[in-house]
Order: C-alpha cells, then structure tokens, then sequence
C-alpha cells in the first residue's frame, strides 16, 4: 500500500513539474460572441466614416467662403459685395462681379451642403447594416472564428 501511494505521489510531482511555467492556452471567443464582435467591429468602422450630417458646413458657411474668394477679383465698390445675400442675388446684389460671384455661390453652397447630408445618411443608414449582415454571414455562419472589434 505504501508503494501505490509513493507512485501516485511521484506521478503527481511529474505531472505539477512538467505544467509549471505554461500559459493556458488562448481561447478564441465563442460562436455565441460572434454577432456581438460584428456589431463592435461595424460601430467602429462605420463611426470612423462622415456619418453625422451635423458635421457638415452649412449652406451659409460654404456661400460665405465662396463668395469670399469669389469677390476678390471684382471691382467697384466693396459695400456692393456686402449687399449680396445667398438666394437673393438679382435682388440684393448692385454690382455685375458680385451678382455672378452669388448667384455661383448660392448654387455650389446648396450642391456642397446637400451632398454632405446626403452622403452622412447614406453612410448612416446603409454601413451599419450591410457591414453587420456580411460579418455575420462571412464570420458567424460559415464556422469562421470571429472577428476580433
């Protein structure tokens, strides 16, 4: 009896020395995380994208800039180039430089303005979608391991 407990005794001593100093081994996420690491990884890539209209100029700033830069080759009277206003240039506008400069400037600051809003709800609301569809497709179905956000 005392020889089987020696030999158990020595087979634990062998099998503690040998599994000293090692690392468990790493473990991939589970499958069930795979939807949620889509959804981590598309908030960050989608996010990192123009998706907030709010963060576009608006429509005065882009006429302001433009109209600006515009007027600075026109002559005559500068209080002229002050009297345009955006939208209203054949009415406010009483000198022929200046009429031109607002009435480019108006249309290119509402083509600007309007094709930033529509590109930041495009992104918005087609990136997080298409991107948490394909992820879980290519990454969640297919037996893949999941992605790492």
């Amino acid at each position: 009896m005392a020889s089987t407990a020696a030999l158990v005794a020595a087979v634990c001593v062998v099998l503690l020395h040998s599994s000293m100093g090692q690392q468990p081994a790493a473990t991939s996420p589970s499958p069930s995380d795979c939807p949620s690491q889509c959804t981590s990884m598309c908030t960050n890539r989608c996010q990192s994208l123009n998706s907030d209209p709010s963060n576009c100029d608006s429509a005065q700033n882009v006429y302001n800039g433009c109209f600006t830069e515009c007027t600075k080759d026109c002559k005559g009277s500068s209080c002229a180039h002050l009297s345009c206003e955006m939208g209203s240039c054949s009415d406010t506008c009483h000198n022929a430089c200046a009429r031109n400069c607002c009435e480019s400037c108006t249309s290119a600051a509402q083509h600007v303005t309007y094709g930033c809003t529509t590109t930041a709800n495009n992104v918005k609301q087609y990136c997080m979608p298409n991107c948490q569809d394909d992820c879980v497709k290519l990454n969640c179905t297919s037996g893949s391991p999941p992605p790492m956000a």
